[in-house]
Order: structure tokens, then C-alpha cells, then sequence
């Protein structure tokens, strides 16, 4: 069995893999010494892969390895089954990364769009090529309230909460909530119907914390990937494994 860990900006998620399938999937925000004890000990795992945008895969790394677990940590440098064409390779979230790898082992050979949805919005693209070939990264949803109250003066404090009533908005907090939510929408929309005029059919991937508040609203056929991310960090420590073994 085999373990992968991506370590976000405001979760941590942990999936556990028989073969292909998924057989354990845990997200929470409090990693402690005892979760990852319950997670081991109730699953023989034999390898682990981590990507993190933070310095907390030390802390899963260092128990990991106490545990005699071989870990391999996402890097630039590491082995993977796709080109990566960004140009500041070492800059580029591994989570990004591994999402495409996802993408990829689902849809191989065909261009797609990853919309990974969470505290901030990744629009990712993998071309026909099987090449990473970029993307873009915009506010989050909360991260949009937060900002039009941060840096004016006199707009209101508005939590995220649930969906604007419609898109325009018939007060001042309505009007954030429904500017920052269906501004999302929009720029998905744009960003989908750019790609599809430039390369044709794509297929459109959504995953991320958020996605659930967005399946059904953005106007084009979505795959529905909540695990998108693991199946491609499965995906590279199975290649890395695989190179190892020649």
C-alpha cells in the first residue's frame, strides 16, 4: 500500500492506495504525531509521496522515516511521467504539478484544464503532448472578501459563507458576495472558452476544497476529480519506483 500526502495552504489531505484504488481518505487541518501512528498503523504502507506548499512535510517526513516508511518529497527535480514545460520549474506549487500528472493519467494524450479550486484558484493545462505546458492563479473566493475589505475603507467584513441569492446583488454585502463568487465564475468560463478556441476539445477537471461550492454553476461539462492530486503524486511515485527497479 502506498501513501500520498498533500499538504495545501489550509489542509492537509491523506490518501492511501491498494493497487489503484483508493482505499482511506482523510482531510483535516491538525496533523499530529498520534493521526499519523492511527493512519500507519491501520494501513501497511509500504512507500509515501508528499507534496506541500508549506515546511510541514518535515514533520510527516521525519515520522515517516522513524517508522522506516521510504519517502519520496516532490521537487523540481523530480522524476515525472509528463514534461514540464514552466519556465521557473523550481516556483511551481507541486501540487499543481501532481495535478496534471492526474489529469494526464486519466486523459492521456488529450489536452485538459485543471481547475484546482481552494484558497487561491490554480487554472493549470496539460496539452496533447502529454506536456505541463502552464497555467494561471487568481484569489479564492474568501481570499476576494477578504481583500475588498483589507484594502478599502468603508466595504464590511463579509464571510464566505453560502452562494450570493442571485448575480446582482441588491446591497452593499450582496454585491461583494456576488462580484467575488460569480467573478469566479466568469473567469473560468473565460479561461475554458480561450482554451477550446485555441486547442479544440479540452476536457475541464475540477477539484480543489472548494469545487463543491462551483460543480453545476460553470457553463461547460466538468470531471468531477475531488482526488485529482493523489492520483497524480500515486502516479509519480509509482514512475519513480519503476526507475528505480531498472
Amino acid at each position: 500500500m502506498e501513501l500520498t500526502v498533500d499538504i495545501g495552504n489550509s489542509y492537509t489531505k491523506f490518501c492511501i492506495f491498494d493497487n489503484e484504488a483508493i482505499i482511506f481518505n482523510l482531510i483535516t487541518k491538525d496533523v499530529t504525531e498520534r493521526l499519523l501512528a492511527d493512519i500507519t498503523g491501520r494501513h501497511p504502507v509500504t512507500h509515501a509521496i508528499i507534496s506541500s506548499v508549506t515546511d510541514n512535510k518535515n514533520q510527516i517526513g521525519a515520522f515517516l522515516q522513524k517508522k522506516a516508511i521510504p519517502v519520496l518529497t516532490v521537487s523540481h527535480t523530480t522524476a515525472i511521467p509528463i514534461v514540464n514545460r514552466y519556465g521557473t520549474p523550481e516556483t511551481l506549487g507541486m501540487d499543481r504539478l501532481s495535478a496534471a500528472v492526474g489529469a494526464y493519467s486519466m486523459k492521456p494524450g488529450e489536452t485538459s484544464l485543471i481547475i484546482d479550486i481552494g484558497t487561491c484558484i490554480t487554472y493549470d493545462v496539460i496539452d496533447s503532448s502529454n506536456a505541463f505546458i502552464g497555467g494561471n492563479i487568481s484569489p479564492g473566493y474568501k481570499m476576494r472578501l477578504d481583500a475588498m475589505h483589507a484594502f478599502t475603507d468603508r466595504l464590511p467584513d463579509v464571510p464566505a459563507g453560502d452562494r450570493p441569492a442571485s448575480r446582482i446583488g441588491h446591497s452593499t454585502l450582496e454585491a461583494m458576495k456576488a462580484g467575488a463568487y460569480h467573478g469566479i465564475i466568469y473567469e473560468a468560463e473565460g479561461m475554458i472558452a480561450y482554451l477550446t478556441k485555441e486547442y479544440g476539445k479540452i476536457n475541464v477537471f475540477l477539484t480543489g476544497g472548494g469545487a463543491a461550492c462551483f460543480a453545476h454553476r460553470i457553463a461547460h461539462e466538468m470531471i468531477d476529480a475531488p482526488n485529482l492530486i493523489h492520483l497524480g503524486l500515486h502516479k509519480i511515485l509509482r514512475y519513480n519506483l519503476t526507475l528505480d527497479n531498472e
